[in-house]
């Protein structure tokens, strides 16, 4: 009796749902599901609900669909590495001691280190490279502490005032300024907490993450300046902002100041500032950083 050939199953790729749903992939997902999901609960019903923090699960969900992406395009799978699972653990030692004292920023931080631990200990140093940007925007998910933000807010407000009213003087206005309180002819502007650039700075590095995961440059130097740039170019943004309400409020009153327009000026001067960030890397790839992308 001739032997039939039977059609041979094709293998699963790497990005395919089967390769998904192995194994050795799956319970590490649900463990970290499992372990995260009061956490998240805690940020949701938190400082999430914060103007200072919305943008946070924003950076969540588009890491997980860089991470995703990846995937599709096939993933390394090696074997486990012990300095990995010292990581590993390490992180949950944080995690523990973070919901012991009930400290949220102590709590989100040891993701930092319990996922790439259990990543490496699967994969190995292939799997943290192919998953780099995701793992560089979770960073930006983790609450500052509080003493922290005292620390580094009020040295930018002086900073911010300071040049806002020079260059409120360069440009003609009857202008004084005591430490962060600026006059404009005959109104007082107090340069807030939101006016320091900090809370800018971290959102702004949040997106050029996301951007970069999306260029996918080749040249960490390429890279590694745009990240830098976040800070100078956040900086100027809220220095102009500061100076657009300062003009503002002078011409059309304080209650225009203090409106909409205050509101507005934010999300005007994060877009610029984004865009800044944006011009900067087409600079750099005019003359010659990492000409080179991704495939």
């Amino acid at each position: 009796m001739p032997e039939v050939a039977l059609p041979k199953a094709p293998a699963a790729s790497g990005g395919s749902v089967a390769g998904l749903l192995r194994a050795e992939l799956l319970l590490p997902a649900l463990s970290m599901a499992l372990l995260y999901a009061p956490t998240v609960r805690t940020l949701a019903t938190g400082l999430w609900q914060s103007e200072d923090h919305a943008y946070s699960p924003f950076i969540l969900a588009v890491a997980g669909w860089l991470a995703w992406r990846r995937w599709r395009e096939g993933l390394h799978i090696g074997g486990a590495g012990l300095p990995f699972l010292f990581l590993l653990l390490a992180g949950l030692i944080i995690h523990l001691c973070g919901r012991l004292l009930g400290n949220i920023s102590v709590e989100t931080a040891s993701v930092l280190f319990v996922l790439p631990g259990l990543l490496g200990w699967i994969g190995g140093w292939r799997r943290l490279v192919d998953l780099a940007y995701p793992l560089l925007a979770l960073p930006f998910v983790v609450p500052l502490p509080g003493s922290l933000i005292v620390a580094l807010t009020f040295p930018l407000k002086m900073a911010v005032s300071k040049i806002a009213a020079f260059a409120l003087h360069l440009a003609g206005m009857p202008v004084a300024r005591q430490g962060i309180l600026i006059e404009v002819g005959n109104y007082r502007l107090l340069v807030a907490d939101a006016c320091s650039g900090l809370q800018s700075m971290y959102s702004l590095a949040a997106s050029a993450v996301v951007y970069l995961a999306l260029a996918r440059h080749r040249s960490p130097l390429r890279v590694g300046l745009i990240l830098l740039a976040v800070v100078p170019i956040a900086f100027a943004a809220n220095v102009a902002r500061v100076v657009i309400l300062a003009l503002i409020t002078y011409y059309l009153g304080d209650a225009a100041g203090q409106g909409f327009l205050h509101g507005f000026a934010g999300i005007v001067m994060f877009l610029i500032a984004f865009g800044g960030l944006m011009l900067f890397d087409r600079m750099l790839g005019l003359i010659g950083f990492g000409r080179e992308k991704a495939a």
